[in-house]
C-alpha cells in the first residue's frame, strides 16, 4: 500500500511516500506525469524503466520523466520503504537543466556523497520550520542530478 503525503505545492512540489509493499506483491507498471528527483530515505525496491533495472536504497535517487513507464518491486526485501519526492513544472525542469544540458531521463542513481547532503537537507527541511525550505533544497538537489549525470559532480 502506498501513502502519499503532499507537503508543499508549486512550481516546485514535494510529497512523502510511503510504501508497505511486500516482497510477495504483484508489480505493477506506473507512468511518471511529471518531472520528479525522488531521494530514497529508508528501506529499498527496484525499479525498472527504459529497459535498466536499478536497486535503490537509503540515499540513492530515483529520476522521473513525464511519458515514462517504471516498474517497482520489492523482491529483494520484506517490504516497505520511504522516499522523500521533489515534482517540478516543465519550465522549472528545463530552467534546472539550463542550455548546456537537458532534464534529466527516468532512472535510479546510486548513493553518492553529494546528493546525499543534499536529500538530507531536504528531508530535515521537510519537517522544521526555520532554515531553507524543502523546495528550495529539492531545486538544488536536481540541479546537482544533472551535474552528475553530465559528468560534472
Amino acid at each position: 500500500m502506498l501513502t502519499i503525503t503532499p507537503l508543499l505545492r508549486g512550481p516546485v512540489s514535494v510529497a512523502a511516500y510511503a510504501c508497505s509493499a511486500e516482497a510477495s506483491a504483484r508489480p505493477y507498471a506506473e507512468q511518471h506525469t511529471q518531472w520528479s528527483v525522488s531521494y530514497v530515505q529508508a528501506g529499498s525496491f527496484g525499479c525498472q524503466c527504459r529497459g535498466a533495472r536499478f536497486e535503490l536504497m537509503p540515499g540513492a535517487v530515483l529520476l522521473g520523466r513525464p511519458g515514462d513507464e517504471f516498474t517497482c518491486t520489492h523482491d529483494h526485501h520484506g517490504g516497505g520503504d520511504e522516499c522523500l519526492a521533489f515534482f517540478f513544472e516543465p519550465e522549472v525542469a528545463d530552467e534546472v537543466g539550463g542550455v548546456r544540458h537537458r532534464p534529466w531521463q527516468s532512472g535510479g542513481l546510486p548513493p553518492l556523497p553529494e546528493l546525499m547532503a543534499l536529500g538530507e537537507l531536504a528531508r530535515r527541511a521537510a519537517h522544521q520550520v526555520a532554515g531553507p525550505r524543502a523546495d528550495e533544497v529539492g531545486l538544488a538537489l536536481a540541479a546537482k542530478v544533472v551535474d552528475v549525470m553530465a559528468g560534472e559532480q
